[in-house]
């Protein structure tokens, strides 16, 4: 009896974090079709000089950070649920160097160094050394301090501790020097890329996610939320490194044929 109960658990077990997986792939297919459409609207207004949408920069900046917020939540969150880490992480931080690569020949005065795909297949691989570590911090107190740090470090690219408009400490300049520098976050005035996601703070966002999943993982009233998902969202975000690699050379066909 003990042992047919104990199957049954387990099996509830499984399934329930089948449909975790579903939801989860169903919530990054929806981020996935508004990252989409933020490209569209940038390559519109900075390429093709159209104006639509959100005229206000501050609108589109705020669009754009919930976009690449909620990216960087769900790597995190995924990131203790998955296996394979290492092929996972040195796929995604692959496709990150081909991207810089690409628009670095296509696109000079506009390319892309430390996007957003090199920053998630670092944080990937650094939780291979790290994940014994963190298993051991309790997930609240883990959650409540990542958070903490990444607020406190949001503003670190523009020289000081802070976030977005809140200024706490200016930080030295000397600081602010080179590639290196620029890729821990510490951005220096020669560096003027576009899609710049360094390791600081973006590593306390990706840590957030991690300890969120640790903290929510196998509770029944998670487990039924999990059970919401929509199968067309779900294939979008099952590929959602495939939807990113060839969307904005789809876009900009599409916009260099209509205008």
């Amino acid at each position: 009896m003990k042992a047919n109960l104990h199957s049954f658990a387990v099996r509830r077990i499984e399934r329930s974090n089948k449909e975790r997986f579903l939801f989860l792939d169903s919530l990054r297919g929806m981020t996935v079709l508004h990252m989409i459409l933020y490209h569209a609207i940038w390559d519109m207004r900075n390429l093709f000089h159209f104006q639509i949408f959100m005229e206000s920069k501050t609108e589109l900046y705020i669009y754009q950070q919930c976009i690449c917020w909620t990216f960087i939540l769900l790597s995190g969150f995924c990131s203790r649920l998955g296996h394979h880490h290492l092929r996972r992480g040195l796929l995604v931080l692959v496709c990150g160097i081909l991207v810089s690569i690409v628009t670095i020949l296509v696109m000079p005065d506009r390319c892309i160094i430390f996007g957003i795909l090199t920053f998630l297949g670092i944080a990937m691989l650094s939780i291979i050394p790290l994940e014994p570590v963190l298993k051991n911090i309790p997930p609240v107190i883990g959650v409540i301090c990542a958070l903490l740090l990444f607020l406190l470090t949001r503003n670190l690219s523009r020289g000081s501790l802070g976030f977005e408009w809140i200024t706490l400490l200016e930080l030295p300049s000397w600081l602010y020097q080179g590639y290196i520098a620029s890729f821990f976050g510490f951005k220096s005035d020669s560096f003027h890329f576009s899609d710049y996601f360094p390791l600081f703070p973006w590593i306390f966002l990706f840590l957030t996610g991690y300890f969120l999943c640790c903290h929510f993982y196998n509770r029944l009233h998670v487990m039924r939320l999990m059970k919401f998902h929509a199968a067309p969202l779900d294939f979008i975000g099952r590929h959602s490194l495939l939807f990113y690699m060839l969307h904005q050379p789809i876009i900009y066909v599409v916009l260099y044929i209509c205008f």
